[in-house]
């Protein structure tokens, strides 16, 4: 939402021995009425817009109005003559509330503005500092990792994006006594200028000490924190991988005989059932032979 300045700020109006350059040529130089000793500061995010009030009297008839950044001519107009200068397309004059509306705010629209007023019958312009100050909220900070097992160390990133103005990545480790600077320190961080946004990608990287254990740990920027990140996982000693090792071969051999018992006690199982039937056998192998020779048992 754009911010309406206070109304009483343009009581404070003191003569000012400066010149007013705004539309070179078009207009004398005159004196000029600067209002307070410093200027109305308005805030407002990237993308978003803001409105800009150069006077609370709206009765009186004005001759001129012009609203300019530094010296570079935004909008305005002149009651009695046509301004030249082309005006700033994404802004907007109202005349019955002596404003300008500005819309689709990027950083390059931030800085230092003044207002510039001149009613009929009065000498003196009034001029209106304000200052237009931009934010936008950096994104999520996403957190990589890099660990050395030989080094018993982490290298860990921190990223996030889109934000502004500047801003510092905050580290955070969390249990008892994990912020000691023994067990983690700061290596480098980044800040780079996206050329089509503008915005600010920044980045930070830290050491950790991997020599006391497990540490969780996350980032933050402007309020806006990390997810919490696990790193330095408790590691399993070489003599545990050696009896996991010999314990999975020992398995595997007990299995190896089981099975070996098995099969043996089923084949001698097999054996002696057919060794305390022979004749049953031998029956069969008599009934077998009348079958091939087309005889049958006697009555």
């Amino acid at each position: 939402m754009a911010s309406r300045i206070n109304h009483n700020y343009f009581l404070k109006c003191k003569l000012s021995p400066r010149l007013l350059i705004v539309v070179l040529g078009l207009i004398r130089p005159f004196s000029v009425t600067e209002c307070a000793t410093h200027s109305i500061e308005i805030r407002e995010e990237v993308g978003g817009n803001a409105t800009f009030y150069c006077t609370n009297d709206t009765q009186k008839p004005i001759k001129l109005m012009y609203f300019q950044k530094g010296d570079t001519f935004v909008n305005g107009f002149h009651s009695l003559k046509i301004i030249p200068n082309e005006i700033w397309q994404n802004t907007r004059l109202d005349r019955k509330a002596f404003a300008v509306h500005m819309y689709n705010l990027n950083v390059s629209h931030e800085g230092d503005y003044n207002c510039h007023i001149g009613f009929f019958g009065t000498e003196p312009i009034m001029s209106v500092p304000i200052s237009l100050r931009l934010t936008a909220p950096y994104s999520r900070p996403s957190i990589s990792k890099d660990c050395n097992d030989e080094s018993h160390s982490c290298l860990v990133q921190c990223q996030s994006h889109s934000g502004y103005p500047s801003a510092k990545m905050k580290w955070n480790v969390h249990g008892s006594g994990s912020n000691s600077t023994q067990m983690w320190r700061s290596v480098n961080s980044s800040e780079v200028y996206s050329e089509t946004t503008l915005l600010l990608n920044i980045s930070s990287t830290a050491a950790f000490n991997c020599s006391s254990g497990e540490l969780n740990i996350s980032c933050s920027v402007n309020g806006s924190t990390s997810d919490i990140f696990t790193i330095c996982a408790a590691r399993v000693p070489p003599c545990s991988i050696a009896m996991v090792i010999v314990a999975g071969c020992g398995l595997g051999l007990v299995l190896v005989l089981a099975f070996l018992w098995v099969l043996c006690k089923r084949t001698r199982q097999s054996r002696i059932s057919a060794e305390d039937n022979p004749l049953k056998e031998l029956s069969i192998n008599n009934e077998e032979g009348r079958a091939l020779n087309g005889t049958s048992p006697a009555s």
